[in-house]
């Protein structure tokens, strides 16, 4: 972790922040370019994806739709697990498709 944080200093997108109660606590930050940075990423993700899903045929576009309830409950789920808790059972999101 700290090479990664060296990294990402040296390249001004993010900074090491003491915390002023507790000295031997170090917050990382993302400065103003990294923030932008990690924008222009979310941007450009979504303009890729936003291409795929043009350049599908009706039949998969249809297929897809037709997922979209079960993938927003697996999302729910991996939302409210905690954080390293397994990923929650295949057969939860399927059971609960089928009410």
């Amino acid at each position: 972790m700290t090479k990664t944080v060296g990294v990402l200093e040296t390249e001004g997108l993010a900074r090491r922040v003491r915390d002023a109660e507790d000295g031997r606590i170090v917050r990382v930050e993302a400065t103003t370019d990294g923030k932008a940075f990690v924008l222009r990423g979310r941007s450009q993700r979504v303009a890729r994806i936003g291409r795929a899903l043009a350049a599908l045929d009706k039949m998969d576009m249809t297929r897809l739709e037709a997922a979209i309830g079960a993938l927003e409950r697996l999302v729910a789920d991996l939302e409210r697990a905690p954080a390293g808790a397994s990923t929650p059972p295949a057969r939860s999101v399927r059971s609960r498709a089928r009410r």
